[in-house]
């Protein structure tokens, strides 16, 4: 019988609070897959690239653990202390009728346990199919393919979400039932009275909402600006400032709210109730809205901060060769040689060379007695004065400004053959580049200069412009090349002219460098997968003796950037958001629940339900629409400084990103609706059972 009322309790606890419960499942599908990242098949990758960097991520993860869990005690405990009010009359009946503190304490201790488990085996199963749909769709994402895919099902992930979770929620359930049972019958029997608010002068309320207006006018134009992170003072400034304006804000909300009711009590019959009530709420509990509020904030822009921090390095980093040979000892012919002997050259569809240098000037030339000859020097320099001006006329920003400095101050740029270019735009499948004599084309490094620099350099491109180099005008054309000439980003160029091969020759007098490019045949790769490829490629140039860059480098470095800060900031967004959701539906549900003699009061009077589920209705959306929306404005400044930190990009690209974060916040905030659903079909649950006439004692 006792085991009877445990499950009955159970089952009706699941469907009566069954937002908490969903909110818990979801906790521990975050748990699992944050716990199972190192079955994750990039992680496993980066393992071998970025080892030391992986294993810094991995003692940040129990770190996040530990910390999730403080968090969710508080939010178990709650949540809670609602279900326990809520029940206090079922479990004086209880003790009324004969059952011991012992047993009360060992039937609530039961019933917890029991929902833990299924939340447990329910969430689980979820969890695993979640990491795993994650690790492929990273893998295809990052360019890792499927082959070789390896399952993510972690032993040790769900030993430590399930000794973690129910941990947590045995220490919160025995501090809430210790609660329980040392109280009297009279206390559970009998509801408890309302907490009553202090009201303080108008004119203090006043002062704390133009406060808070301004705090948060600051710390937002501050976000703007994106300068937040260049002065720890301004840093601080922004954080302290957004969140005492927020709970100023909340604190002196009530004058709007009484406004609202005198405006609402002329339009509706319960106008004047209904803002009464969130009056009320603001008055006696301004921090749980304000508190909500960070949270979601908080959310809102590490999820957006993720997905675009994601994007940025996932669209980054174009494929075009696989392998940079080179070696200041040998030259491009031995290393083919080497390539031939040991079988390894027909694995390549294309070996592409690259030859880049300086523009070499003339030493003085000595006679046999070591006295200056009369033979005189070659001439060389660098002017690019007419494309200075012309970037500093039509700079309109401070990065184009920068920009024509950093072409000024270029003594001898860099040149690069135009033949060995060709070869890549052709492999790139673009159109090769025709040059006439004396006729150089602009190349900018994608690896330093972003898209934003690119088109600044496009505008002023357009016309005739020319530079001195070598002593001789050379015409600039109008389109600017970026195509990385090396596989690796570790070895860059940002600024180069890409010249006809004769001029180069004369320009260099044979001294500069020859990079050979590799490019593996597409058969090998669609076959085996690309990092196998790339794996058994690294290990037979090793036993050769053959020194390379290799694409999969900088593609490790691409990906632990881009891979392990999504993961931990949508991991943290997962958590805030929905500890700020629970805790402020949890407030609402339990306020509702103290007030329920002003219902009943009303009911007497006459009101309807529909009446009064309306009223509740808009209760909701306003406790929860002022968080939410106070939230979501304050993510955008927020999101805009975190791409400034994390994301080294231009304004196009920031606006790329932006819209991409936006998107997800629209899906956040889609995320809200459903819980505002849940919470006005609570109430109404609980309204209507008011409406059924108490049985006289």
């Amino acid at each position: 019988m006792f085991f009877k009322l445990v499950s009955r309790n159970s089952k009706r606890s699941r469907r009566e609070n069954g937002l908490f419960h969903a909110s818990l499942l979801v906790v521990v599908i975050a748990f699992y897959v944050i716990l199972a990242l190192p079955k994750q098949d990039v992680i496993i990758f980066l393992k071998e690239m970025e080892s030391d960097a992986i294993q810094k991520i991995f003692q940040m993860v129990p770190i996040l653990f530990g910390a999730s869990l403080c968090i969710l005690f508080f939010l178990v405990y709650f949540a809670g202390r609602y279900q326990m009010e809520r029940r206090k009359h079922e479990f004086g009946v209880y003790r009324m009728m004969g059952m011991s503190r012992s047993r009360l304490f060992f039937m609530l201790m039961t019933e917890d346990i029991k929902s833990s488990l299924l939340i447990l085996v329910a969430g689980i199963p979820v969890a695993v199919c979640i990491s795993e749909l994650v690790s492929l769709i990273t893998a295809k994402v990052e360019g890792l393919g499927i082959l070789g895919h390896q399952s993510t099902f972690s032993f040790a992930a769900v030993i430590g979400t399930a000794v973690g979770f129910i941990l947590v929620k045995l220490f919160a359930c025995l501090f809430l039932s210790g609660a329980v049972v040392k109280d009297e019958i009279g206390n559970l029997m009998n509801p408890q009275a309302k907490e009553q608010g202090k009201t303080r002068p108008k004119v203090l309320y006043v002062l704390a909402f133009a406060t808070g207006c301004v705090l948060l006018f600051v710390a937002f134009y501050d976000g703007i600006r994106g300068h937040i992170w260049d002065d720890l003072l301004i840093l601080a400034r922004t954080v302290v400032f957004g969140i005492a304006g927020v709970f100023l804000v909340f604190y002196g909300f009530r004058l709007i709210l009484e406004q609202l009711g005198r405006w609402g009590s002329r339009h509706e019959r319960l106008g004047m109730f209904t803002f009464r009530q969130l009056e009320e709420m603001f008055i006696r509990k301004s921090s749980v809205p304000a508190v909500s509020c960070i949270l979601i904030l908080a959310a809102l822009c590490l999820f957006g901060a993720g997905i675009g921090i994601a994007r940025s390095y996932t669209v980054q980093s174009e494929r075009v060769v696989d392998y940079t040979f080179d070696d200041d000892n040998e030259d491009v012919s031995t290393t083919i040689e080497k390539l031939q002997k040991s079988g390894l050259r027909s694995d390549f569809e294309k070996l592409i060379q690259i030859k880049t240098g300086y523009i070499e000037s003339s030493i003085e030339n000595l006679d046999k007695e070591g006295k200056p000859s009369k033979k005189k020097n070659r001439v060389v320099g660098f002017n690019a004065d007419e494309l200075v001006d012309k970037l500093k006329k039509d700079g309109k920003t401070p990065n184009e400004n920068v920009f024509a400095m950093e072409i000024e101050r270029e003594d001898t740029p860099h040149i690069i053959a135009l033949s060995g270019y060709n070869e890549l735009l052709k492999q790139a499948g673009e159109k090769p580049l025709a040059l006439k004599d004396h006729q150089a084309a602009v190349y900018l490094g994608s690896a330093l200069y972003s898209d934003e620099f690119k088109e600044i350099m496009s505008k002023a491109l357009q016309g005739n412009i020319y530079v001195t180099m070598d002593g001789k005008t050379w015409s600039l054309g109008e389109k600017v090349m970026n195509k990385e000439i090396v596989a690796d980003r570790a070895i860059t160029l940002g600024f180069a002219l890409i010249v006809p091969d004769k001029a180069y020759e004369q320009m260099t007098a044979g001294k500069g460098t020859t990079y050979l490019d590799g490019v593996l045949k597409p058969s090998k790769t669609e076959k085996q997968g690309l990092i196998r490829v790339y794996q058994e490629m690294n290990q037979k140039l090793d036993k050769v003796g053959i020194s390379y860059d290799c694409f999969l480098q900088s593609l490790g470095r691409r990906m632990f950037y881009g891979v392990c800060a999504s993961y931990i900031t949508i991991y943290l967004a997962v958590i805030f958001l929905i500890i700020g959701n629970t805790v402020i539906s949890v407030q609402f549900l339990t306020n509702q629940q103290k007030i329920g003699r002003r219902y009943q009061t009303l009911i007497r009077l006459g009101a309807t339900s529909n009446a009064l589920c309306r009223s509740a209705r808009k209760q909701i959306n306003w406790y929860f629409g002022i968080p939410v929306f106070l939230g979501a404005a304050g993510s955008i400044p927020a999101m805009a400084s975190l791409f400034s930190l994390f994301v080294e990009t231009g304004e196009g690209t920031q606006k790329v990103l932006l819209l991409s974060a936006s998107g997800m916040i629209l899906l956040l905030l889609i995320v809200e609706l459903i819980y505002i659903l849940e919470v006005k079909k609570l109430s109404d649950r609980y309204l209507l059972y008011l409406m059924v006439p108490e049985r006289e004692e």
